[in-house]
């Protein structure tokens, strides 16, 4: 599954980060996963399975503060209440896309327009659901920006849609943005 459960110190183990000196990578050899449709398993890991992002309960006190702050300490992945993490997850795009390209899981169609890197989004973010048009400089770029909308509204995976929202923050022509109701036809 995407999202693992570890419910024992046992299950896990904490190795030097390859990527990031001084850091730790944490390395799961038993979880809970969860699948589509809600269905969870016990898995053991062979070889044991890197932890991406981290989250929990790390409140001081509880009968798991020992072992789960210490385990999720000085990691080289965003761990719960991390600025990376929290970042990550206010991101929609980003979010869309982890839960398409990693997870498996179905996502509302979506036409995102990035300008430059993206941020937090692959170089080639390819995802069922989900297309991603990076722009280097929105100046000049209305024919193609047309293009892809109109692609976008006349494909098969808006055929069941007779509205639109469009979203977006920051950025030039953020002014522009906000929510609204758009008929297909009209767009």
């Amino acid at each position: 599954g995407a999202m693992v459960l570890c419910l024992s110190p046992a299950w896990a183990s904490r190795v030097p980060s390859e990527t990031s000196p001084g850091a730790w990578s944490l390395l799961l050899s038993r979880g809970v996963s969860f699948q589509e449709g809600g269905h969870s398993t016990l898995e053991t890991f062979a070889p044991p399975r890197r932890a991406n992002y981290v989250t929990g309960t790390f409140a001081t006190g509880g009968p798991e503060s020992g072992w789960v702050g210490e385990l999720a300490r000085d990691l080289d992945c965003p761990t719960g209440g991390s600025v990376p993490l929290a970042h990550r997850l206010e991101d929609t795009l980003v979010t869309r896309w982890v839960l398409a390209a990693r997870a498996a899981l179905p996502v509302p169609p979506t036409l995102a327009f990035v300008l430059g890197a993206g941020g937090d989004l692959p170089a080639e973010p390819v995802a069922p659901g989900v297309r991603v048009v990076r722009l280097e400089d929105p100046q000049g770029q209305e024919n193609l920006v047309q293009e892809e909308v109109g692609a976008f509204l006349g494909g098969t995976a808006m055929e069941p849609y007779s509205q639109v929202g469009m979203g977006g923050h920051g950025g030039v022509g953020s002014d522009m943005w906000g929510t609204a109701g758009a008929s297909r036809s009209g767009a």
